[in-house]
């Protein structure tokens, strides 16, 4: 599960990923959390978790937490690639002083990655999705923007909906100031 604090980890509570835990936790007097508890469980692949915590201010502190019964041995979790921000939208009032294009996380993915980007300025931006042909895949964004910092989400799917096949991707950042490419790779 995962647990938030408010007050430097004397207390923790469980936070919900956007659309619920996959499992809850069944009546075992052998497990450390309570029976009903909702939960990960079973999965054997990369999972993309978000958590809207437009709820909460200030410093806050995280915790992944591990429990077993004892009656099966699997391996724990694998955390990789935390980002907290929004998604879409910028992430602060504060202006950049440059432009950045960021890695895709996370890198390598399976459903859905995070591609963020800054602008020290006003100006028009293409993101566009390429595969190793070159041929276009998808436009992500195509319009003018402020200043600032922005995120999108990338599905695995193209301009038509359809899900790509496992694969070496490009995304391509332009703007009339600044230009990059960056490589991200879809499993299946």
């Amino acid at each position: 599960i995962v647990e938030i604090s408010r007050n430097g980890g004397l207390t923790w509570e469980q936070i919900t990923p956007i659309g619920g835990y996959p499992y809850t936790i069944a009546n075992n007097p052998q497990s450390p959390f309570p029976g009903g508890t909702p939960c990960y469980s079973g999965s054997r692949d990369w999972t993309l978790a978000q958590f809207d915590l437009t709820g909460y201010t200030g410093v806050v502190s995280f915790r992944w937490r591990f429990g077993t019964d004892g009656s099966i041995t699997e391996e724990g979790w694998y955390i990789d690639d935390i980002y907290v921000g929004s998604i879409g939208v910028e992430l602060s009032e504060h202006i950049p002083t440059s432009f950045a294009l960021s890695q895709n996380r996370p890198n390598p993915f399976n459903k859905s990655s995070i591609i963020s980007y800054q602008l020290p300025v006003k100006c028009y931006v293409s993101l566009k999705i390429y595969d190793c042909a070159g041929r276009l895949i998808r436009s992500l964004v195509n319009e003018e923007k402020k200043p600032g910092y922005y995120s999108i989400k990338w599905d695995g799917k193209d301009s038509s909906g359809n899900r790509l096949a496992a694969g070496i991707y490009f995304y391509r950042f332009e703007s009339d100031k600044f230009n990059k490419i960056r490589k991200l790779i879809l499993v299946k």
